[in-house]
């Protein structure tokens, strides 16, 4: 019989709250759980076979350590980037049939049997919604424990044609304690678990939620005793979708990527991958485009366009930063300073440095352009980070790094080390900085952070259309934000002015898109349509 929505028997033979103390002492020191979770999922190969669909579910899918493990008995591969837990699997071998009844109380039984593996112990799950990624249907399940919701902590069941595909295994993190409630928990609060964290260890803190409804929307946060640790609002529904803007779409070849513009308002976008292993530059008048290869260099990843009128592009499977000036069309390769290397996303910098990123090396690269240097190679603090792409507040002489894995910004100030500012558990994807803020999309989640670099305080405001997570994010030259999403595919445009988005769907559907976005000095928005291999462009009024 079908599932109501609601409390749910599904737990698993162990609690955690078994201690007489009012947190259950399970405490390791953060190094020590990233060395346990990345040597466990060292052991495989990077995951190179998943499902296009269950792929676009983790920033660098692919790319990260694989391995193989039981549910129920069938093989699953698996990789985890954010605790010791598997977080993202895929059958091994989708001929070996999956057996559980096909209701949400099935799903939920059939995962529960294997809780050791998934690091469900001593949790419940409830069955939530049914909703889609990518066209197919999801079944998504609530994690309560002492029968009280843990925020943003979610199992995921996906399907296609009618089959189970995959599983997503979104914990908080590795808990390492649970605060147990009081003997009596005013039914007139809307009590919660948050996260407490260090990343990759989590401390399960007891807490309510306050919810008004204002001008900006429903505005929600997280308070215990100590205050507020967490702001969201979600803006009022759309009333109409707007009509007063213009799409157009133009096919590039394979698998588009970063974009960036020049001085000369032509647009340039990296391709990676063969056929293409390229920089290439569309002229929006001409509109033709002209590939300028890479070549001996392999893999342009992450691109940028200085204000010098030069390309820079972390080279990804040879190990080099590339460097295209434009006025001279030739092409400087430049060795990174360490082995083994996976240059990534570069940075420029008001210090006229140039920084690239590491993600799979965990480190960033500071080059002097002026002369020809390499000044500094840095490991990141929090290992296993997946550290992103930066951006820069130039007044403060101040950078930051988005770190995936770990739900981080790494900041890092021209002179002095790395810190990392813990941010809530959403994947942080891709930042920009204006006006004393750094925003952030979140790769699993369907809400944009903000962090005030001045006060530190955290906001996360929600996409105006239900089940979009975040992708690529840029700013416009009057000021706006704009972050493209990657389900069903929309650019979002957030007016920092009123703390407001507007929804503009993108025409091709499921468009894919992935790291590109940015605007011109017209501030049209140009972004990467790189599933479909296409090149978008969205002119507002």
């Amino acid at each position: 019989m079908p599932w109501r929505r609601g409390r749910a028997a599904f737990r698993s033979p162990r609690f955690l709250a078994e201690d007489s103390d009012m947190r259950v002492p399970l405490r390791r020191s953060a190094l020590l759980a990233f060395a346990l979770s990345t040597t466990w999922f060292a052991l495989a190969a990077n995951a190179a076979d998943i499902p296009p669909r269950m792929k676009a579910i983790v920033m660098g899918a692919t790319k990260q350590p694989s391995r193989t493990v039981l549910l129920d008995g069938i093989p699953f591969q698996s990789i985890g980037p954010f605790s010791s837990h598997p977080y993202l699997l895929w059958r091994a071998d989708p001929t070996l049939p999956v057996e559980f009844a096909r209701t949400h109380e099935g799903g939920a039984a059939w995962l529960m049997r294997s809780a050791e593996v998934l690091g469900l112990e001593g949790y419940e799950l409830v069955f939530d919604q049914e909703t889609q990624w990518l066209g197919e249907e999801v079944w998504v399940y609530g994690l309560f424990v002492n029968g009280v919701r843990i925020l943003d902590a979610k199992v995921e069941l996906h399907w296609k044609g009618g089959e189970l595909e995959g599983v997503v295994n979104a914990l908080p993190g590795d808990v390492q304690s649970v605060e147990l409630p009081p003997a009596f928990l005013s039914p007139e609060r809307e009590w919660t678990y948050w996260s407490r964290r260090d990343p990759p260890q989590v401390w399960l803190e007891l807490g309510w939620i306050e919810r008004e409804i204002g001008a900006q929307g429903e505005v929600t946060r997280i308070v215990d005793d100590e205050g507020v640790h967490l702001t969201r609002i979600r803006p009022p529904e759309l009333a109409a979708a707007p009509t007063d803007f213009t799409f157009t779409e133009w096919p590039t070849g394979n698998f588009p990527d970063q974009i960036g513009v020049d001085n000369q308002n032509n647009i340039w976008f990296s391709q990676p991958n063969a056929p293409g292993n390229s920089l290439t530059k569309f002229d929006p008048v001409t509109q033709q485009f002209t590939t300028n290869s890479v070549s001996p260099g392999s893999g342009p990843d992450g691109m940028k366009v200085d204000p010098l009128n030069r390309v820079w592009s972390g080279c990804y499977y040879s190990g080099q930063l590339a460097e295209w000036r434009i006025s001279t069309s030739t092409l400087n390769l430049i060795p990174v300073p360490y082995a083994p290397s996976n240059p990534a996303i570069p940075l420029f910098s008001r210090s006229t440095h140039v920084w690239v990123t590491d993600h799979q090396n965990n480190r960033i690269s500071e080059w002097d352009p002026n002369t020809n240097t390499w000044l500094s190679s840095i490991v990141m603090p929090t290992p296993n980070c997946w550290v992103v792409e930066g951006t820069e507040d130039s007044s403060r002489q101040t950078m930051y790094f988005s770190e995936y894995n770990s739900s981080q910004l790494g900041r890092k100030p021209w002179v002095g080390p790395v810190t990392d500012i813990v941010l809530p558990v959403g994947g942080c994807a891709f930042p920009v900085y204006y006006r004393s803020r750094v925003f952030y999309s979140n790769w699993n989640t369907d809400r944009m952070g903000v962090y005030n670099v001045v006060t530190g305080g955290i906001v996360e405001f929600s996409y105006p259309v239900a089940g979009e997570v975040g992708g690529p994010i840029c700013k416009t030259k009057n000021g706006l934000i704009a972050v493209g999403t990657r389900n069903v595919g929309y650019i979002m445009v957030f007016d920092t002015s009123v703390g407001q988005f507007t929804a503009y769907k993108i025409p091709t559907a499921f468009a894919g898109l992935k790291d590109g976005i940015t605007a011109d000095k017209n501030n049209a928005i140009w972004f990467t349509e790189t599933g479909v291999n296409k090149l978008g462009r969205l002119v507002l009024p």
